[in-house]
Order: C-alpha cells, then sequence, then structure tokens
C-alpha cells in the first residue's frame, strides 16, 4: 500500500508542474510580456518558444460612400469657367447661372445679375446658414469643399445667409462665370454706429478691381427698391463705412498686435479698388416670401437620414465652415 501511495503522488505532481507556467496562466502574447516564472521549485525549464505566426493584415479602409446619381444631368460650366474643389457645388452654380445668364449679356451686366440675384432671393439670418452639409450626400464626400465654397451653399440653394455667405456666393458665381473675384473680410458699421465683423466681395472687371457688398445692400432695400449703393465700389467710397486690409489695421491702431496685423496682411490682402463705376438705374424687385428656416432644417435632418439608412452613416469629416474674426 505505501509502495501504491508513493507511486499516486509522483503522478499527481509531474501532472501539475506542467510545462512553462501553472496551468490557468495566459500565453505570453494575452499577457504581453514574457511568460511568468513557476510558483513550483525544481520545474523543468520551458520548451524554446515557438515563433508566433505573422499578424494578419489589417483590411484596408472602406471606401468612402458613393455619391447619389444626381437628380438630373449636370448643367455645362459657363466657358472659362474658374473651377471648384466640389463638384456638387460647382454643379449647383452651373445651374443657376445658366437660369439667369444670357449668351448676350457683357461682364458688367453678369456682375449686375449676380448682384440682384443674391438681393433679390436671400433672406438674411444672422449667423444661421443651413445645410453646409448637404455636399456631403448629394455630392462626392471626398471633395472636401474650403471656406467660400462651402458658405456659398445657404444662399444658392435655400435662399438662406448672413453676411459671410451673400459674399461667399458672390464669389463662386462670378469665378464660375470666369470673372476674378476675392472674399473680403474686414468690418462695418452697424445700426448702433459701431464697427462689427463684416465680409463682402470684390471683383475685377476689365482689368479694374471693385468692390461689392449684397448683404449690406439687401439691409437698405426698402419696399423691393434696388438702388446698388453698394455696388462697384472704389476703395475712397467704400471706406465711408467699411473696414479691412490697411485701414483695418489703421483703425485698430495699437490696439491691433503685430501678430494679427500680419496675419491680415499675409491672408486677408484686398486688391486696390482705385474707382467707382456709376451705379445702374434703381430697379423693383420681385422678392420670394422669406424661407421658413426651421422648416428647411428639418426637412434636410429628413434627408440625411433617409440616405443614411440605405447608405449607412457618413464618416466624420472636418468642415472649414468658420468666419475669421479680424
Amino acid at each position: 500500500m505505501k509502495l501504491l501511495a508513493l507511486l499516486l503522488a509522483v503522478a499527481l505532481a509531474w501532472g501539475t508542474a506542467g510545462c512553462g507556467g501553472p496551468r490557468g496562466s495566459l500565453p505570453p502574447a494575452a499577457e504581453g510580456g514574457s511568460s511568468p516564472s513557476s510558483s513550483l521549485a525544481g520545474d523543468a525549464p520551458p520548451p524554446p518558444a515557438q515563433e508566433a505566426p505573422p499578424p494578419e493584415e489589417s483590411p484596408d479602409p472602406p471606401d468612402p460612400p458613393e455619391a447619389p446619381e444626381a437628380a438630373g444631368p449636370r448643367p455645362e460650366p459657363w466657358p472659362g469657367a474658374m473651377p471648384l474643389v466640389n463638384d456638387y457645388i460647382a454643379g449647383e452654380a452651373d445651374r443657376l447661372l445658366r437660369e439667369i445668364i444670357t449668351p448676350e449679356m457683357d461682364r458688367y451686366q453678369q456682375v449686375q445679375t449676380v448682384y440682384r440675384w443674391l438681393v433679390e432671393n436671400t433672406a438674411f439670418f444672422d449667423n444661421q446658414p443651413v445645410g453646409l452639409e448637404v455636399w456631403q450626400w448629394r455630392g462626392d464626400i471626398r471633395q472636401v469643399p474650403g471656406y467660400v465654397e462651402n458658405r456659398a451653399i445657404s444662399p444658392l440653394l435655400f435662399g438662406i445667409g448672413s453676411c459671410e455667405d451673400y459674399a461667399a456666393a458672390a464669389v463662386v458665381l462670378l469665378r464660375r462665370l470666369g470673372i476674378p473675384a476675392e472674399y473680403v473680410a474686414g468690418l462695418t458699421i452697424s445700426v448702433r454706429g459701431d464697427f462689427v465683423d463684416h465680409a463682402w466681395a470684390v471683383v475685377q472687371l476689365d482689368g479694374q478691381w471693385y468692390h461689392i457688398d449684397p448683404q449690406l445692400e439687401d439691409n437698405v432695400t426698402r419696399r423691393g427698391r434696388l438702388t446698388y449703393r453698394f455696388f462697384l465700389k472704389g476703395d475712397q467710397t467704400m471706406a465711408a463705412d467699411h473696414r479691412w486690409g490697411e485701414n483695418l489695421i489703421a483703425y485698430y491702431g495699437r490696439e491691433m498686435t503685430a501678430e494679427r496685423a500680419a496675419n491680415i496682411r499675409e491672408h486677408w490682402r484686398v486688391p486696390a479698388c482705385p474707382n467707382s463705376l456709376p451705379p445702374p438705374e434703381p430697379e423693383l424687385l420681385d422678392e420670394p416670401p422669406v424661407p421658413d428656416r426651421a422648416r428647411v432644417v428639418e426637412e434636410l435632418a429628413a434627408e440625411r437620414r433617409r440616405w443614411e439608412a440605405e447608405h449607412g452613416p457618413l464618416p466624420p469629416v472636418e468642415m472649414d465652415v468658420t468666419p475669421p474674426v479680424l
């Protein structure tokens, strides 16, 4: 009996010692380190470590969602149209231009028509543009537009915007006509008599640059009578109630830091506009009803939900839509 008990004890000891560690221990890869040492004295050395299998290659990231087919054929761009980053925004600008611009118009008439359309068809909502993300599911999400392109969406598609959106839409439409135009960030006089952040545009005609401010024009239009008060103006005229570039730096004087002044000179330079052109004759506008902004927002949210239900969630995209504050 004593011999049988001795043989049983040896068998149990051999079974618990194992090779390389106590039972229940995780393999080294699972613990992120070397194998733990055995708590039993006299353990046999572990066997040579087996070569780890090569790591599996991570799958390629999924392709971005495909853009849905357009509701209709994309209109032909205007001859000489300047390129945009986002094809959907370019197409919508071209579609509008085909509706309001006729082939016999000269450059002056084209600029006047764009200006009048923006004043007539855009309702001012202070810092409340809508639909800035709509290109993500109506177009190609890989074509991320810059600030000016993105802010043009609200007036062009929904008739809603603040000064930044009016200015951005003017720049986009004029560039799609092949007319050089630039976005201007600066200040203007408020109804309280102080200067506030503002945006407008400059446009080049026959080699000369001029200021245009469709949002402020909309603000001074009474009973639908468009007087072209801020259309194709020179620096001297515009400086009566606007500040930009060097005269903005001079306005702030010592209050402006050297860093801010350098930023304005580097990023917000505005071409010189030495002259004003005589304004066109006043005209009456056929202004549509003010859009129901809340309803537009609800409809866009529903449109996005329908798209994502069919195609899956849209990936996050970093958009440049914050106005510069000078």
